[in-house]
């Protein structure tokens, strides 16, 4: 669900989204706890816990993780989080959102991105 259909359903007065904004903060939101607490170990051990869970209890819990992509949004070769279906065997399946057109070229920017430092460390 888009944010602006999720605030048609919301009773709340709020201004208008403002995405960039949201974007930045959620992309700096690690450099907020690391400057708050100093580290943001717990968070990760917190998250691998839930992954080893979703992963042994065979939960098919849908989970934001790295995963190699395929073919999806048209990007190959690299690693990228997505929402994913995890169980007993792993990766069971990725969710692809639909994602207007200037989200899937930040996407695919993101990915050429992740490549090019693959190629510069010599990775496939």
């Amino acid at each position: 669900m888009e944010m602006e259909e999720c605030c048609k359903a919301c009773p709340k007065d709020c201004p208008d989204i403002d995405r960039q904004q949201i974007a930045d903060e959620v992309r700096d939101s690690a450099y907020h706890v690391i400057d708050a607490k100093g580290a943001t170990n717990f968070a990760v051990g917190l998250a691998l816990v839930k992954i080893s869970t979703s992963i042994l209890r065979d939960e098919n819990s849908v989970l934001t993780v790295s995963t190699r992509i395929d073919g999806e949004y048209g990007i190959r070769g690299v690693c990228l989080s997505l929402p994913t279906v995890l169980g007993r065997g792993g990766v069971d399946r990725l969710i692809c959102p639909d994602l207007r057109d200037a989200e899937q070229a930040a996407l695919r920017s993101s990915a050429e991105a992740i490549k090019a430092v693959q190629r510069k460390v010599g990775l496939p």
